[in-house]
């Protein structure tokens, strides 16, 4: 058997939504605010509760932060000699009603939350066939809004489960 190096899918994705010419934010998936401003947008690595809400407010006080992670890994034989590797990945957006220092504009958080979700929607069905990296096929499986109130301010989240599939 032959052993072949696999990229994370989630350094992938990541890879993907940050890239500064085609990623999530850039022309055909802008995400704006109340006035049609484009937003700062951080895409990371899953963050703790202290280090979003200190993303929110620091130097570079970002509109919207989009956080990826990995779930439980299926890795299965599908045929005499192929394996399939299913990695859930999570992506989740997170919003909060501010003034932002960076585009000097108002931002209400649903509403920019519904535009990063709509430009997320987009980037992935666009990038379904050609995820990048070892990823064969990339879809979303699941959308759902959700408002952390236990924190002040309080997080708008888009919770958003995909799925990379990798054959080898």
């Amino acid at each position: 058997m032959i052993m072949v190096e696999l990229t994370d899918p989630v350094e992938t994705i990541v890879s993907l939504l940050k890239n500064g010419s085609t990623g999530l934010g850039t022309s055909g998936y802008e995400i704006t605010d109340d006035n049609s401003a484009a937003v700062s947008i951080l895409v990371s690595f899953k963050l703790s509760e202290e280090e979003l809400k200190a993303q929110f407010g620091s130097d570079q006080d970002y509109d919207v932060i989009i956080t990826v992670e990995k779930g439980e890994v299926k890795d299965e034989w599908i045929g005499l000699s192929v394996k399939q590797i299913t990695v859930p990945v999570i992506i989740i957006i997170h919003v909060i009603d501010k003034w932002s220092a960076v585009a000097t504009k108002y931002v209400t958080a649903p509403l920019v939350r519904s535009k990063a979700e709509n430009a997320l929607r987009k980037f992935i069905i666009n990038h379904t066939q050609t995820a990048g990296g070892t990823i064969v096929l990339w879809k979303g499986i699941s959308w759902k809004n959700e408002e952390d109130k236990n924190v002040r301010p309080v997080i708008h989240k888009c919770i958003v489960a995909t799925e990379a599939w990798t054959f080898y």
